[in-house]
């Protein structure tokens, strides 16, 4: 008897465990997944403001996106757009060159796509 009383305590203290566990699991998810959706929300705050040169005291200020880039050169504004434009295409070239990525006709294929003579009528 000693020893089946031993499993059955020793079989709920391990669902407790699992409880435990999961319960640990699951908010450690969650506070990763609260500060990484911060972090990703203050991200394209941080890189306007290096953009257009407002100043790194506040992330989140109270100027709007407008009157910080009204208030930058517009050589600045060219410069932002031109180095935007390179790390994107540098991006697409990557996964191109790395990846097989899909045209329409590759993704929809070519039967479910209208040719240009249909569209035009």
């Amino acid at each position: 008897m000693g020893s089946a009383e031993h499993i059955r305590a020793s079989a709920s203290n391990s669902a407790a465990g699992h409880w435990l566990i999961l319960a640990t699991v699951t908010v450690a998810t969650g506070l990763a997944a609260g500060l990484g959706g911060m972090v990703l929300g203050l991200l394209p705050h941080f890189t306007q403001h290096i953009a257009y040169g407002y100043g790194l005291q506040a992330i989140v200020g109270h100027e709007s996106f407008l009157q910080g880039v009204s208030a930058s050169s517009p050589m600045r504004r060219v410069v932002v757009l031109c180095v935007c434009g390179a790390v994107a295409g540098t991006g697409w070239w990557a996964l191109s060159a790395t990846r097989s990525i899909l045209d329409c006709e590759m993704g929809f294929g070519t039967d479910k796509l209208a040719s240009r003579q249909e569209i035009k009528h």
